[in-house]
């Protein structure tokens, strides 16, 4: 009897079905998947820091990355689905035809054909040291479509394709970071490049992994997604090309690279290509022009004081006015706003005046918004003179009687507008309130200890991605949890001072290169504590691995 690759079914329990053999001979797919992260994880790391196997990027070297991977879980690692692995003592049969998610892959009897040809855009691969992000990017871009398709491994594909494909670069000199890669964006990337071998999604993907603004655009902007509870990964998050035109609203107007939602996912653009006017509903269209540069921070500024961002008691508006500023501009107001302008268009000669007169009356005498409405549509020529004119008869024209149909809609508009406004006025007042409140207390300023550690954090992030763990791991190390316990509540301390929209802007008193300062001083420190906690979840992962390990007698040496 053949052996199987998984474990019979247990009976209704979907957590025990189809649940792969392992090593460890857990029979529940939430525990293995557990597990099996975690082991994975750490050989990942250190095929990262180059500790992986060498080869010439080949069949044979994926399948040696593959087994890095995957040797403390399956005793199939590294071994493709059409061979013949003894699992638990039993030789298993090769897999045929395997999909996923309506797509099928190649044929398991096909798989060395498919391998070679998947790889062939890099058989010269002196070709590709020194090339140009593009170059690199087509090329490999090329080849992670191709291997998507070849699926080679019962399972880990998509891990060993990304550890293969950083390997490649980091041997030609471009630094591969794919977690600045959505899963959902892999997975579009791959079906769009499956259906058509010559689309671009591939090749855009690699760019964004590979080219250091892009990359870094994409940090900070999954970074802003993640700080409002959003999970980045259901989402298709890239950056803009050159030449594109982005429509959509905007998320995070605040960051240097906002992010647009369009009706295709989420997409970061530069933030000098932002224009400065915005639809009445919200709607802002950019066109793409400039490109994604790394924000340049100076770590010997991070020499916070007490006026890094000072209280401010004393603002040059009230908070009814700002509200109301606020308020006018909020996208539910100005878009039943717009209704009206358009509405009165049709009714007025001169609609821009009739609609500035109506505000103002309401403006002036709020509780009466109603009676002053109802006057309009009883006299609409008091506010303005009406398009058309009257027949020889004295009769409205045609174009009079459209006028007078359309003063019910414009009024209408303008109830909506000021429902909408009363809607938003209480959140934004109290919103506004709050902050001022947290802007009259003084922001605690940074010790010395403290400052050390976000500079050496800062340091370490801008090496090379082989230095950059070691760096990182000496840095944690070395600062007191005291220091870096005060960096995490400084900065949570600057977050509330920035939970408005332009809040550096607004803050009186400052020049522009004060407010520049800022912006760059909170990057920094974002830097700093982001990659510190990943750094800190590294030696979790560590830690579960080796505990995992010694609880079934399992010693996890160096690898292959």
């Amino acid at each position: 009897m053949a052996g199987s690759y998984t474990y019979p079914n247990e009976g209704d329990d979907a957590d025990r079905h189809d649940v792969l053999r392992n090593k460890f001979e857990i029979r529940s797919g939430a525990e293995l998947r557990v597990a099996e992260y975690a082991l994975t994880d750490l050989r990942q790391i250190e095929l990262s820091e180059g500790r992986g196997p060498r080869g010439s990027f080949d069949a044979d070297h994926l399948k040696a990355i593959h087994h890095h991977i995957f040797q403390d879980v399956y005793e199939w690692a590294g071994q493709t689905r059409n061979q013949r692995p003894v699992i638990d003592g039993e030789r298993v049969e090769p897999i045929g035809s395997m999909s996923k998610a309506g797509q099928a892959f190649l044929p398991g009897s096909r798989i060395e054909m498919g391998l070679n040809a998947a790889l062939d855009p890099i058989r010269n691969i002196e070709a590709l040291k020194g090339s140009s992000i593009e170059t690199f990017s087509a090329n490999a871009g090329e080849v992670l479509g191709e291997l998507n398709y070849v699926h080679p491994f019962r399972e880990g594909n998509g891990r060993t394709q990304e550890a293969f494909i950083q390997a490649l670069g980091a041997h030609v000199g471009h630094e591969v970071d794919f977690s600045v890669i959505t899963k959902t964006r892999m997975i579009e990337a791959s079906v769009e490049t499956f259906n058509d071998p010559k689309a671009p999604a591939m090749r855009h993907l690699i760019e964004d992994a590979v080219d250091p603004g892009r990359r870094e655009a994409l940090r900070i902007a999954i970074g802003d997604l993640a700080a409002q509870d959003v999970k980045p990964d259901e989402f298709i998050v890239r950056t803009a090309r050159s030449g594109e035109i982005v429509v959509g609203t905007i998320l995070a107007e605040d960051s240097p690279f906002p992010t647009i939602i369009t009706e295709v996912g989420l997409v970061v653009v530069p933030k000098k290509d932002i224009p400065p006017t915005i639809e009445a509903d919200g709607t802002v269209t950019v066109p793409v022009t400039s490109s994604f540069e790394v924000p340049v921070i100076a770590t010997t500024a991070i020499a916070v004081t007490a006026s890094f961002m000072p209280a401010i008691t004393q603002w040059p508006q009230t908070v009814e006015q700002t509200v109301s500023q606020v308020v006018a501009t909020h996208p539910s107001v100005t878009m039943f706003l717009q209704d009206a302008t358009l509405h009165a268009g049709h009714a007025w000669k001169e609609p821009e005046s009739v609609v500035a007169k109506v505000q103002e009356a309401i403006a002036s005498n709020p509780s009466q918004a109603a009676a002053i409405l109802a006057n309009v549509e009883a006299s609409p020529q008091s506010f303005g003179a009406m398009a058309g004119g009257k027949t020889l008869f004295g009769n409205p024209d045609p174009e009079r009687q459209l006028a007078l149909e359309r003063v019910p809609l414009f009024t209408a508009s303008m109830r909506n507008t000021i429902e909408a406004a009363e809607r938003v006025e209480p959140a934004i007042r109290q919103t506004e309130i709050a902050w001022r409140d947290e802007m009259a207390t003084p922001l605690p300023t940074l010790s010395p200890a403290a400052i050390g550690v976000v500079q050496d954090l800062a340091q370490a992030s801008a090496m090379k991605r082989t230095d950059k763990e070691p760096a990182h791991e000496l840095a944690v190390s070395a600062m007191g949890q005291e220091a870096f316990s005060e960096v995490k509540e400084w900065r949570q301390a600057v977050n509330a001072r920035m939970s408005v929209p332009d809040a550096v802007d607004r803050i009186p008193g400052l020049s522009d290169e004060k407010r520049a300062g800022i912006v760059a001083t909170v990057a920094t420190v974002d830097t700093a504590v982001r990659e510190a906690s990943m750094t800190t979840q590294r030696s979790i992962i560590r830690e579960a691995t080796i505990e995992i390990n010694t609880s079934r007698g399992i010693d996890i040496g160096p690898g292959a």
